[in-house]
């Protein structure tokens, strides 16, 4: 068993003030000193015994204190730091205040950092600093978007039906060097064309709905859209169809456009209505 080594030392040493330590009537102390060749940080939570107004008096007294010492009594096991002492009595003579010999140790410990002062009111502190902070906007897409469910699979479908041609063709002319002749560029023409064509279809005139920043942008089956923000809604009506389908219709002035359950994300719009318009301007119809 490693026997225990000793070492006494005098350290400066200071008052912690939290308003926890006020709040449950207790004394922190820190001291500060190389052992080691290490800085360290000797810790010590004490609760006062004395009455309140003799408590607050210790307080004021330890706040003022300046270029004094407290003895330590540092204990070593296998010549590493292990615990320490801090000596009450010699507190008390150098306060000259017998009051100090009236406390009871609460919890010590050795630390690398020193203990931060009103650790919840700096927290506090930072939080606010950080949100005072300018923060850098990142561009960022939609947060969602309420389409069609046939629009990404006719997208997939022509970007697949485009490989299946276009990589037997590469194939012929880069690993067995044969000549494609004017089939292939016809080909390809025409499968811009047609794919081009019907893709501008599907993402011009199908119904999409747009939500970015509480903003939302809304188009008709016919290209036309309208932009707004979440205020400037007029009335959102939810309405059940034939006990299978549920409707949502966004009134915007003379402007309306109705997403049901039957598009992508439907419920992401639905909750971002419910939560961001006004309950008096939702109106629930269910037949």
């Amino acid at each position: 068993m490693a026997t225990k080594e000793y070492k006494e030392i005098s350290l400066p040493f200071r008052l912690i003030q939290s308003k926890q330590d006020i709040d449950d009537g207790a004394i922190t102390i820190e001291a500060k000193g190389v052992v080691d060749g290490k800085t360290h940080y000797f810790l010590a939570c004490f609760m006062s015994l004395n009455q309140e107004s003799d408590y607050i008096e210790m307080r004021e007294l330890l706040s003022n204190v300046s270029n004094k010492e407290v003895h330590l009594t540092l204990i070593f096991k296998k010549s590493q730091l292990k615990d320490f002492k801090l000596d009450t009595e010699n507190l008390a003579e150098i306060m000259g205040d017998e009051r100090f010999k009236n406390m009871e140790l609460l919890l010590r410990g050795i630390n690398e950092t020193p203990q931060e002062d009103n650790p919840k009111e700096m927290l506090q502190r930072k939080t606010e600093e950080r949100e005072e902070k300018p923060k850098k906007r990142k561009h960022k897409r939609n947060e969602f978007t309420v389409y069609s469910k046939g629009v990404i699979p006719g997208i997939m479908v022509w970007i697949t039906f485009f490989l299946i041609i276009f990589i037997p063709f590469i194939w012929l002319y880069f690993i067995d060097k044969r000549s494609i002749g004017v089939a292939f560029f016809v080909s390809i023409i025409f499968m811009i064309i047609t794919g081009g064509y019907s893709l501008f279809g599907l993402c011009t005139f199908c119904n999409k709905c747009y939500i970015k920043d509480k903003q939302i942008k809304i188009r008709k089956w016919y290209g036309t859209s309208r932009s707004c923000s979440v205020e400037n809604i007029d009335k959102v009506v939810f309405e059940r169809v034939d006990n299978r389908l549920w409707h949502a219709t966004i009134w915007i002035k003379k402007f309306h456009i109705a997403y049901n359950d039957a598009m992508e994300n439907y419920g992401a719009l639905k909750d971002f209505l419910c939560e961001n318009v006004d309950e008096s301007r939702i109106e629930i119809i269910e037949k």
